[in-house]
């Protein structure tokens, strides 16, 4: 019947087809205007930091591909989904939760940073601001209302928000990939 992908990261996943100012993407006005495709359905999470974790997102619709639903969407998400749905001729959902600047830390839970003794958590009652690159924060409020979804598998474009810290990096992604696996119950998606 088909398969949904997760599509997350940083700005590099956000860019959409029409491209960020001063940034276009090759071919893509072509691709926009050629994009109408009923096995094809997209939906993006609206950007959420959250403290607490959430059990549902800000609101957002399925919207099927076309020039005007895809100019905006993720490029790296709907070459991927329209590649994928040319080969396997089924049906392909891309569910995109990212948020630029964003680091790994802000994509995981409390429990899952437990190791990274140098990260703070944010509790409820922290006065200090929360951004896209405070620990938790976009899992909170923007991973967590999909946990438990059957998800076929995972893209994941970023990186460059943990730049600074590549020996930390080596070990966060990794955390990072085994809490998601673990949490959606797919095996190794």
């Amino acid at each position: 019947i088909g398969e949904v992908w997760l599509c997350s990261g940083q700005s590099n996943m956000e860019m959409p087809m029409k491209g960020f100012r001063d940034q276009p993407i090759l071919h893509s006005n072509d691709d926009i205007f050629n994009s109408a495709n009923n096995n094809i359905r997209l939906y993006t999470v609206p950007r959420s930091v959250k403290v607490m974790a959430m059990d549902t997102s800000k609101k957002s619709d399925w919207k099927i591909t076309n020039a005007e639903t895809v100019n905006n969407f993720s490029a790296s998400a709907y070459y991927f989904g329209r590649l994928l749905q040319k080969q396997l001729n089924v049906p392909v959902g891309l569910i995109v939760i990212s948020y630029g600047g964003s680091s790994a830390e802000a994509w995981m839970k409390a429990e899952a940073l437990a190791e990274f003794k140098d990260l703070i958590i944010p509790t409820i009652a922290d006065t200090a601001k929360v951004n896209n690159r405070t620990p938790t924060t976009l899992y909170n409020g923007m991973l967590h209302p999909f946990i438990g979804y059957t998800f076929k598998g995972c893209l994941w474009y970023q990186g460059e928000s943990n730049n600074g810290r590549p020996e930390q990096y080596e070990k966060l992604f990794p955390a990072m990939v085994k809490q998601w696996r673990s949490e959606m119950g797919n095996g190794d998606f």
